[in-house]
């Protein structure tokens, strides 16, 4: 975490994991201090991506997500992304967004099956429910983007998405 003028910038790279976390959390401590987050990540844990989106939209200063040219922004490094206020993008990033996945246990029962193949649903669900209220966008239209394909900055825009492609 640097200081950048008077926001907080925070390069976060590689795998969404505890150290995003902690790193929002830190800048969040400065409630009114501005915070951009220059984001180039291939995803990671969805459940630490979640806490840096609530550790964001709870932020009461401007929070700005830029994922720079040449930089990625996949799976749940999205899900961070889409926390900020201003989104930006380089025309030359890209987005990826898809179902959740998980690895299950060694051993597992059908029951087990069940429950894990229901709470991968509902993780699914809730993902693409927050992005497309962040969007703009019904869930159907964010849905229709996932898989395992990346997509140009200019579609994440045409989504809502990002709010401005930069050249």
């Amino acid at each position: 975490m640097t200081y950048w003028g008077e926001a907080y910038r925070l390069s976060l790279t590689g795998e969404v994991n505890d150290n995003w976390v902690d790193w929002i959390q830190a800048a969040v401590a400065v409630r009114d201090r501005p915070i951009v987050l220059d984001i180039n990540s291939r995803g990671g844990f969805v459940d630490n991506a979640w806490n840096c989106y609530q550790l964001l939209q709870r932020h009461r200063a401007l929070v700005t997500a830029r994922v720079g040219a040449s930089a990625v922004c996949h799976s749940a490094a999205v899900i961070v992304f889409a926390a900020a206020h201003d989104r930006l993008a380089h025309v030359n990033a890209t987005f990826l967004i898809h179902s959740v996945a998980a690895v299950p246990p060694e051993r597992w029962d059908a029951a087990a099956h069940r429950r894990f193949a229901a709470s991968l649903e509902n993780s699914d669900y809730a993902m693409f429910r927050a992005l497309a209220t962040r969007c703009g966008r019904p869930v159907a239209a964010i849905e229709a983007i996932a898989g395992e394909e990346p997509f140009s900055a200019m579609m994440a825009q045409s989504i809502g998405l990002v709010g401005a492609v930069e050249w």
